[in-house]
């Protein structure tokens, strides 16, 4: 039966162009610009970080899924562990279908504690099939600077399977041959982090001047304890009770509150030393107050609960390879005509079957038979106004009635002609 190849010259069947949209816009619907967010989720404590750990070990009781003989490492394993276990055997009389060498990683979280257990991640490096069912041996996990930083055993949780049979037809789900252990190493030496020092330094995870300046604003407002006296004064103004002759809309002849209903604005000292100041868009340094001198994990405690509002500049990121484009609440475009067309060509591949005629001693021939069919869509010219909003940039690209892939050349165009304000990112 003759198959239907259907080569598109840019595109592909993807999903419509306003379901994209639409989750745009139900995204920004749930966060919407401007919201305030906790410290702790926009900034990083110099010095506090993770380290990366890496390992070699022998996964045992596979079922036939292991190495094979071209992965000599395998064996000569198994023959140096029986050795310093007591038992000596030749590498060349081992026949291996049950072990697998893998290669251990794992992240050391900061402030993790000697006996605490962390996550492995098991992937194998021989030509095992399969890890399901296997059991990690004692592997130690060390750092760049080659000490053993934790111990991992157990057994591995497979997120997919491999099953064969002996025609050769098989079914396979994820990936066999990476699994994980939770909880699977002990920690045995711990990274020591220093806290203390008259100043201490946060990273912000995405750099900006704007975010940066923010969160320094925030810290020393808390820590000069301006924060505190705005409080203080607005929680007096409310309770103050209202004057007699008072309107409800304020002042004695209801025409607005008086200077003295106003609460006052706190603001710094000419010579006041701030707290806390943006070094650069990614570094923002904090002078430790003297009453919390030698109390660093109070002071973190305390600033990490105060809220700032981030900034990021305007972005478009483009996915190709999915057709997936999200566009920033702050995208922007001048007024701009498009025409855009789409080119298809659809190749119908199939085959005629010549028979000989009766006693002609001829033989069946199979000749390939293709049809080539071009169709090009119209490109109209479409007149897109200024988008002052979101909402307007999604309804004007949404009225040119093109798919994602479309999409992906049209704002490259739009950038390159100055009409759209936004940078992009290609994935």
């Amino acid at each position: 039966m003759a198959g239907v190849d259907a080569l598109q010259s840019r595109f592909g069947p993807v999903r419509p162009l306003v379901t994209v949209f639409v989750a745009v816009a139900l995204m920004f619907m749930v966060t919407t610009a401007g919201a305030a967010v906790r410290l702790k989720d926009v900034v990083d404590l110099r010095g506090a970080r993770g380290n990366q750990l890496v390992g070699y070990g022998l996964v045992v009781g596979l079922a036939g899924t292991g190495d094979d003989q071209s992965a000599k490492f395998s064996s000569e394993s198994v023959a140096t562990m029986l050795k310093r276990l007591g038992t000596s055997i030749s590498r060349d009389q081992l026949r291996l279908r049950n072990v697998a060498a893998v290669m251990l990683t794992a992240d050391l979280p900061a402030f993790v504690a000697p006996g605490q257990r962390i996550d492995v991640l098991v992937s194998s490096i021989g030509t095992a099939k399969s890890l399901q069912g296997g059991t990690l041996l004692m592997a130690p996990l060390k750092g760049p600077d080659l000490l053993v930083y934790a111990v991992a055993q157990g057994p591995i949780s497979m997120g997919g399977f491999l099953a064969a049979g002996k025609s050769g037809s098989s079914s396979q789900k994820n990936h066999p041959t990476v699994g994980r252990i939770p909880n699977g190493a002990i920690v045995e030496r711990a990274v020591l982090v220093e806290l203390g020092g008259a100043e201490v330094m946060v990273s912000l995870r995405s750099p900006d001047f704007t975010t940066a300046v923010a969160v320094a604003t925030a810290i020393d407002d808390e820590l000069s304890g301006r924060n505190a006296a705005r409080a203080a004064a607005a929680a007096a103004a409310a309770a103050e009770p209202k004057r007699k002759g008072r309107s409800a809309k304020g002042g004695k002849d209801g025409k607005g509150a008086s200077a003295d209903d106003k609460a006052p604005v706190l603001a710094p000292g000419v010579n006041e030393e701030p707290f806390a100041w943006a070094r650069d868009p990614g570094t923002v340094v904090i002078r430790v107050p003297d009453e919390l001198s030698g109390k660093i994990p109070v002071l973190v405690a305390r600033l990490e609960r105060l809220h700032v509002t981030p900034d990021a500049p305007t972005r478009v990121v483009i996915n190709e390879r999915t057709g997936t484009i999200v566009l920033g609440q702050g995208v922007r475009l001048t007024p701009v005509a498009i025409a855009h067309g789409g080119l298809t060509v659809e190749i119908q591949e199939g085959s005629d079957v010549s028979q000989p005629g009766a006693f002609s001693q001829g033989t069946t021939a199979v000749t390939p038979r293709s049809q080539v069919n071009v169709t090009e869509a119209e490109g109209d010219l479409h007149m897109m106004g200024q988008g002052t909003s979101l909402s307007d940039v999604v309804s004007g690209l949404n009225a040119l009635g093109v798919t994602p892939r479309d999409l992906v050349a049209i704002l490259q165009a739009l950038k390159t002609a100055g009409a759209l304000h936004a940078e992009i990112e290609v994935q």
